[in-house]
């Protein structure tokens, strides 16, 4: 499938998202932020399948991160990052990025682990041409400041 050949092409380029398991059953947390790290002011593609993520991982650069298709939900299971967390602490953390984006995955917690923000951005400010969080294809929530969207 194109998405498979999409997803080889952009792993290859960042060998650190390649680390990720996301076979529901190990914790992907350190992988992913290394993944974020290493991909700093770029972008890479999240692998299928359920990804363990147990505390925040913090975005600290402009990024693009994609995953594949629409979460294991669907019939063509994609992309899924399964919460097993705090309920008091984001997953994804934007701290001072003025331009990230997230396509197709699906961010889910349960009622053993509760997650009360997906996405969180304390720090994206309307300021000088703007900055933007973009979230198109991404189901869970999304916090900017203290107001959920």
């Amino acid at each position: 499938p194109a998405d498979a050949h999409q997803l080889a092409v952009l792993l290859a380029a960042s060998p650190a998202s390649a680390q990720m398991r996301c076979d529901g059953v190990t914790d992907d947390t350190a992988s992913f932020q290394a993944a974020v790290n290493a991909n700093a002011n770029g972008s890479f593609a999240l692998p299928r399948g359920q990804c363990i993520i147990s505390g925040t991982v913090a975005v600290t650069n402009t990024i693009h991160i994609s995953g594949v298709g629409n979460g294991a939900q669907s019939i063509n299971a994609g992309t899924t990052l399964e919460w097993r967390g705090p309920s008091n602490v984001p997953l994804l953390d934007l701290q001072g990025v003025h331009d990230a984006s997230f396509d197709d995955f699906l961010i889910e917690a349960t009622p053993a682990y509760p997650l009360a923000v997906g996405i969180q951005s304390q720090t994206i400010a309307h300021r000088g041409g703007g900055s933007r969080a973009d979230t198109s294809g991404v189901e869970g929530g999304y916090r900017e400041g203290v107001f959920t969207l």
